[in-house]
């Protein structure tokens, strides 16, 4: 069944770990789900490819494309890592499993892609759909072991609610530490829920300002040349 990656909704990551006075600290670790972990090299990597090609939809419908600073897609991608990450514990306690047919895209719409974001962003690309279609595969498997029901495409929606619920259920009581210096709160039942887990910083920044000149500067000129000052990481553009 070929699904469509969810290319414009928000998340995050970013940022060195430090060490700090609270919670547990995983070096390397964006977040931590249980005894899995998921590094921060990888939400990075993914990142780039999910945030050119959020800009290359956005180009091929005619819409803007601001200059922007790269949380979003990282957190988009966090929290896709977190949501497969659980949806493949839940699916293991239950004996659930689907075949990487379930949610492959097609050739043709995964060439597209690429050449729209570039030949050298093909394995970031191939994640990215692995990663927000087994996660939605994994879902409806488990609706329907939940409702006695065969998976179908006439059910899908019904049974990837079910599946929804459990694996939010199923969450609630798995350890989830993500490193405080992304600004994002581990509530899994907001993430569930809502499909987004709430902001933890007050400001919004993946990372603490050492010095007055570290933060955004609230004029708008100045903050469009602070962020073409930074690094690919770090600016969806």
């Amino acid at each position: 069944m070929n699904r469509r990656i969810p290319w414009g909704r928000p998340a995050a990551v970013a940022a060195a770990l430090l060490l700090t006075a609270c919670g547990q600290v995983h070096p390397g670790a964006a977040a931590t789900v249980g005894d899995s972990r998921i590094s921060f090299d990888e939400v990075d990597t993914l990142s780039v490819a999910y945030c050119k090609a959020t800009l290359a939809d956005a180009e091929a419908r005619g819409e803007p494309v601001p200059a922007a600073e790269g949380m979003d897609s990282r957190r988009t991608v966090l929290q896709a890592l977190l949501v497969l990450e659980l949806s493949r514990q839940a699916a293991d306690k239950l004996g659930v499993e689907v075949e990487p047919a379930a949610y492959a895209a097609d050739e043709q719409s995964i060439q597209s892609l690429v050449d729209a974001v570039g030949e050298e962003y093909a394995d970031e690309i191939d994640r990215l759909i692995e990663v927000f279609g087994e996660a939605g595969a994994l879902q409806a498997e488990i609706g329907a072991d939940q409702l006695d029901q065969e998976v179908s495409e006439a059910d899908v929606a019904a049974q990837q609610e079910a599946g929804r619920r459990y694996v939010g259920d199923y969450a609630a009581d798995v350890e989830i530490d993500i490193d405080p210096r992304l600004g994002l709160s581990s509530d899994v039942d907001a993430l569930f829920a809502t499909g987004t887990l709430p902001v933890a910083s007050s400001t919004g920044s993946l990372s603490v300002p050492v010095s007055d000149e570290a933060v955004l500067p609230d004029d708008d000129a100045a903050a469009a040349d602070a962020i073409a000052e930074l690094p690919s990481t770090q600016v969806c553009a």
